[in-house]
């Protein structure tokens, strides 16, 4: 169907993002790379410079690219926090800009905060401020919001997936994994958690090794 409607509106950017997420989620890397360069090739277009900076890093690993491909996002959408997360991980990694990742980081804490306000119970936005509090590295700050987002939402794989990149990063092992086997049981995307850069020391721990076995096991199960 948006293919038929590029027939209708060739180039029209929306459709070309909406493209190229769907093109994401299938897996087909090449194409959805085209798609998502032509959403954004006139003018920034933030959902399309979203997906392909987070192509470029989680798949790519061109951790270059990607924070430029972020800052344009950012430029594009400059309210949406995620952009601004996405960007600080891309410089944490990206050659020689490790230091600019903290501005970025405290940028997306400013916005959630703002969120914070509108909503506090909100379980993604709590998750998401501890998980920029533990990058920063400010635990004290981080775990109550990780533990409250989970509390209110123990079901909620995203958030479960979340909490874990930020244990990890405050170094709680034993909790991250806990929170990965919480977003296996809620049938979280497989392929986040096996892209994440931030999660390659937990993907080496045994305990690891044996939650995805039963998380393949039980989607083979699943799929017959």
């Amino acid at each position: 169907m948006l293919q038929q409607g590029l027939q209708i509106a060739p180039g029209n950017p929306r459709l070309l993002a909406t493209l190229g997420a769907a093109l994401l989620f299938q897996r087909r890397w090449p194409d959805a790379e085209a798609a998502l360069r032509q959403a954004s090739s006139d003018q920034p277009y933030g959902s399309a410079l979203s997906n392909l900076g987070w192509l470029q890093f989680r798949i790519r690993r061109e951790y270059g690219p990607a924070a430029r491909t972020f800052e344009r996002a950012t430029t594009a959408s400059p309210r949406d926090y995620r952009l601004w997360k996405n960007l600080a991980e891309a410089y944490r990694l990206a050659p020689g800009e490790r230091e600019r990742s903290a501005g970025a980081l405290q940028k997306a804490v400013s916005l959630l905060e703002e969120e914070r306000t509108v909503d506090s119970r909100n379980p993604k936005v709590l998750v998401e401020l501890g998980d920029c509090h533990a990058m920063l590295g400010q635990a004290s700050k981080a775990r109550p919001l990780v533990a409250e987002a989970r509390r209110l939402a123990p079901a909620d794989g995203d958030v479960a997936y979340t909490a874990a990149t930020a244990y990890e990063a405050m170094g709680d092992r034993n909790a991250a994994i806990a929170a990965i086997a919480a977003a296996f049981d809620a049938d979280f995307d497989l392929l986040e958690v096996e892209s994440d850069t931030g999660l390659e020391q937990l993907r080496a721990d045994p305990r690891y090794a044996s939650l995805l076995a039963m998380y393949r096991q039980r989607r083979a199960g699943h799929s017959r």
